[in-house]
């Protein structure tokens, strides 16, 4: 009899037990932007860098055989009389076209399932910045690509890929009272939207990779 007993409380404990863990599976997996498993963050870290290089490497063909000016983050056609923008200077007409135009043959990239929210961007940034306090290259605005808000665990592993660390940076505001020239950006594939920021550039820690923006734990990808 005490041997049965034993046996039914054993089994009472591994249901117990199989339980809690069901439970905290389906917790985790309906969580919005959750941890994912390091192999899933390697093959989703893989994908943004190659998305990357299809992009620089498009901008590279448009530019050198295409002839365009400047390459805006959306879907227009060719205009030999449109603008380009250089920091707070705009230029017309200058030759453009978009990065999304037939003429390139990209599509925009759905980023959804690398992200922690549904309303994440991702953008060619036209934008002034320094990493530790100094410019990178000369004064005038960079031209990086952006995506934000990331996934830690993705974050981590762009950054083993492109510093040989996991290791997060940081990222922050520098304001327009630190010799930035103001700057613009064409940003979010949703809407295609061409803005300036009143904000007048970031300090970066590292030069490309992932931080941890404004030590928020809002993770972003910039790479330049």
């Amino acid at each position: 009899m005490r041997k049965q007993n034993g046996n039914a409380l054993f089994l009472i404990l591994i249901a117990v037990a199989l339980f809690a863990a069901l439970s905290y599976a389906i917790t985790n997996s309906s969580r919005g932007g959750g941890s994912i498993d390091k192999e899933q963050a390697e093959i989703y870290a893989a994908q943004i860098l190659n998305t990357v290089s299809d992009y620089q490497q498009r901008i590279l063909r448009l530019k050198t055989i295409g002839s365009y000016e400047y390459i805006l983050f959306n879907d227009s056609s060719a205009n030999a009389s449109g603008t380009c923008h250089l920091g707070n200077t705009d230029i017309t007409p200058c030759n453009t076209i978009g990065i999304f135009s037939n003429e390139s043959g990209l599509s925009p990239q759905n980023f959804s399932s690398m992200v922690t929210s549904a309303s994440y961007s991702y953008a060619l940034y036209d934008g002034q910045i320094r990493v530790g306090g100094s410019e990178i290259g000369t004064n005038l605005p960079d031209f990086y690509f952006w995506l934000r808000p990331i996934n830690e665990s993705i974050c981590q592993s762009l950054n083993k890929r492109i510093h040989g660390s996991s290791v997060i940076g940081s990222a922050s505001l520098a304001g327009d009272n630190n010799g930035f020239s103001g700057w613009r950006y064409s940003w979010d594939t949703k809407s295609y939207t061409l803005a300036q920021n009143t904000h007048q550039g970031d300090d970066f820690s590292i030069e490309n990779g992932c931080v941890d923006y404004n030590g928020s734990g809002s993770y972003a990808f910039f790479i330049f």
